[in-house]
């Protein structure tokens, strides 16, 4: 880990701490957890998730792309369940 890199990581991590405790978009989150290149949200609702995405986009300079994976499925009732995940890349100011 360089030193370019952990001001720019320190940096978006005070960006979006500012934006989201100034929105009270953190409240529907209901576990953060930090890692060495970022953070993880997670939501209990995809909604929520979706909402602060748009609100990050709003607010702060980044880039997004969502997916959504199949965790398991019925095949007798047709019923599926998807785990979706976003990922949102903060620009560098």
């Amino acid at each position: 880990l360089n030193s370019s890199t952990a001001s720019r990581s320190q940096t978006n991590i005070t960006l979006l701490r500012t934006a989201d405790f100034k929105d009270q978009a953190h409240q529907r989150c209901i576990n953060i957890e930090s890692y060495r290149d970022g953070l993880d949200f997670f939501f209990t609702e995809r909604n929520h998730a979706t909402r602060f995405v748009a609100f990050l986009e709003s607010s702060i300079p980044c880039r997004s792309r969502s997916s959504k994976k199949l965790v398991c499925s019925d095949h007798h009732s047709n019923l599926g369940n998807y785990r979706f995940s976003h990922v949102v890349e903060l620009l560098t100011i």
